[in-house]
């Protein structure tokens, strides 16, 4: 099995990786719970392979390629490959027991007036730009959740500068039997947040506004 070695300058991390680019596979060294060293097998598309192939592949000031002969101290052979099926990368951002929804009681009010106690949101998704060129790699975190695409457009568009830009996701909401759920919640490609983070700030907005208007009257 012929594999390309990296060390990252930082982390002392070494890795290994099968095929153009590690797209065959990755592997991590650590140490078992004997001590002795072992590799890690890193599931592909998983949030932590992300990362580490971003940091191997996207900027190389970070690591250097590794002889294994000359490494000083013998690196194991390889194991085989894992063969999967692998969860797809939006398995690791759903929840992992149902959302009560007695934790977002503004949100759980409002698709309780909406037709079938379904909404759709759009999520405001930030890039950090510098990030992207020079440091670690892309990555789209949460900054906010809006009820219409418009504010949602709106505030990407405010927003957007040279340090950051915007992506904007569509997701549903849907309230049954006391649990919150997103029956078409899909990470895309970068993105990095889950239904819980989308349910917080979508309640923070609603709550807000239902202080407002107790404020005004």
């Amino acid at each position: 099995m012929e594999a390309e070695y990296f060390k990252d300058l930082d982390t002392d991390a070494v890795y290994a990786c099968v095929g153009p680019m590690g797209a065959t596979a990755m592997f991590r060294l650590r140490k078992s719970v004997a001590g002795e060293p072992e590799w890690e097998f890193l599931v592909p598309e998983s949030p932590t392979w992300d990362s580490v192939h971003q940091r191997l592949y996207f900027d190389r000031r970070w690591v250097e390629t590794v002889n294994p002969g000359e490494h000083p101290e013998p690196l194991p052979p390889l194991p085989e490959i894992p063969s999967g099926p692998f969860p797809h990368p939006t398995e690791y951002y759903k929840p992992k027991l149902p959302i009560g929804a007695s934790q977002y009681p503004s949100v759980a009010a409002f698709l309780k007036a909406q037709s079938n106690e379904t909404a759709t949101v759009i999520v405001a998704l930030f890039e950090d730009i510098y990030e992207t060129n020079l440091g670690d790699g892309e990555f789209h975190y949460l900054r906010d959740a809006f009820l219409t695409r418009e504010d949602a457009q709106r505030y990407a568009d405010r927003h957007t500068d040279n340090e950051e830009r915007f992506h904007l996701r569509t997701m549903s909401l849907h309230l049954e039997s006391g649990a919150l759920s997103s029956p078409d919640f899909k990470i895309e490609l970068f993105d990095h947040y889950t239904v819980e983070e989308v349910l917080k700030a979508l309640e923070a907005r609603l709550q807000g506004e239902r202080d407002r208007e107790k404020d005004d009257k």
